[in-house]
C-alpha cells in the first residue's frame, strides 16, 4: 500500500480562501449586470416617455378642428 501526500493546496483554509475568492468574483458580476439592467430600466423608461408623447401628439386634432376648439 502506498499513502499519498496530501496536497497542500486542499487543507479546509485553502478551499475557504477558494470559495471567498469565487463569492467576490460572483458579487462582481452581480455588481456589473445591476449596473447593465439598471442602463437598460433607463432607456426602456425614457423610450416610453417618447412613445407616449408621439401617442399623445398624434391624438390632439390637427388644422381647423383644433383652432375651433380652441376658440372653446
Amino acid at each position: 500500500m502506498t499513502s499519498e501526500t496530501p496536497d497542500p493546496r486542499d487543507t479546509p483554509a485553502c478551499r475557504i480562501a477558494v470559495l471567498e475568492q469565487q463569492n467576490r468574483l460572483l458579487l462582481a458580476q452581480a455588481e456589473a449586470l445591476r449596473v447593465t439592467l439598471a442602463k437598460r430600466n433607463d432607456e426602456i423608461t425614457r423610450l416610453s416617455a417618447l412613445l407616449l408623447d408621439a401617442d399623445a401628439e398624434a391624438a390632439k386634432p390637427a388644422g381647423l378642428l383644433a383652432r375651433l376648439l380652441k376658440r372653446r
